[in-house]
């Protein structure tokens, strides 16, 4: 279960890094 639940953290802080990206901003 923990393994699993950093898996998950990592994952959303990585979507948040991509979605906060300069370049991807002018994308959408």
């Amino acid at each position: 279960m923990l393994i699993n639940t950093v898996l998950l953290v990592h994952l959303d802080r990585q979507k948040n890094i991509l979605q906060n990206h300069p370049l991807l901003k002018y994308d959408t």
